[in-house]
């Protein structure tokens, strides 16, 4: 624990740069997630220690490389850390150690949002196969209410088309794939944390997190089997991987559509 003595310092992080177009309430909910287990404060949290962080309580923008190093830190050894003075480890580590945790492919050479598209993927079609018939209807009619797509209809929620429409909602991008995966991030949330996400912005998307909580939800606890999550800090990197994911697909939108359309075009040359 000696790097947690040392001052939170940044490491410039191709993964993570994208967190300063991020908002405030985008940053108070990683925020959140990094410094706070089942309502009291992580004893190896660092961020609320910050002066700066404190005296930017209303604006977290100013200083979201502070956030970010200490997720950074959550996610590096400490020895090696402290021999960089304080700095943590790399996005790209954090995703592969999830991924393989997981078991999830991931390349280290690949895109981000290509490699976070497939464990969100993977994390929806574990969820959804522990489902009832019920509860998938159920959910199927949550996700029309708050992305407004008529792909999902409960009417047919069985296992395969519920997941292609999400697949659909995923590939198209913006808002409303940023909606969707927002309920995984809450429902690992609570399962790891006793608490779910607090979007004081989105009352549209809050209704979509709470109303499929609970016995007619995901049975996320059966889901999140803790043998997975062992360990202090898989039980801050993997939540926070996943909303950092989920971020990126409302921030960065055009990561998505680019692999895709280069796929495409490949395809018509041949």
């Amino acid at each position: 624990m000696l790097h947690r003595l040392l001052p939170l310092v940044y490491r410039p992080d191709r993964g993570l740069d994208f967190l300063k177009d991020a908002t405030h309430e985008d940053l108070v909910v990683m925020a959140n997630l990094l410094m706070n287990d089942k309502g009291k404060k992580r004893l190896a949290e660092w961020l609320s220690k910050e002066p700066e962080f404190v005296s930017n309580q209303d604006d977290l923008t100013k200083c979201w490389q502070l956030i970010a190093a200490e997720f950074q830190r959550f996610g590096a050894d400490s020895i090696a850390s402290a021999l960089r003075g304080g700095e943590g480890t790399t996005y790209r580590d954090m995703l592969q150690a999830v991924c393989s945790r997981l078991k999830v492919k991931c390349c280290p050479s690949e895109a981000f949002a290509r490699v976070e598209k497939r464990l969100l993927a993977k994390v929806f079609e574990q969820a959804v196969g522990k489902m009832t018939s019920d509860e998938r209807s159920e959910l199927a009619a949550r996700l029309r209410e708050t992305t407004k797509l008529a792909e999902f209809n409960p009417a047919n929620a069985a296992p395969g088309p519920l997941l292609g429409a999400i697949q659909i909602a995923v590939q198209m991008g913006g808002f409303a794939a940023y909606q969707i995966n927002m309920i995984i991030v809450n429902h690992v949330a609570k399962a790891l944390l006793g608490h779910g996400l607090k979007l004081a912005t989105n009352a549209a998307l809050n209704r979509g997190l709470s109303i499929v909580a609970g016995p007619a939800g995901w049975v996320v606890t059966a889901l999140m089997t803790f043998q997975l999550f062992t360990g202090p800090a898989y039980r801050v990197v993997i939540p926070v991987t996943l909303y950092v994911a989920t971020l990126r697909m409302k921030l960065k939108p055009k990561t998505k559509t680019r692999p895709a359309a280069k796929k495409a075009k490949s395809k018509r040359n041949t």
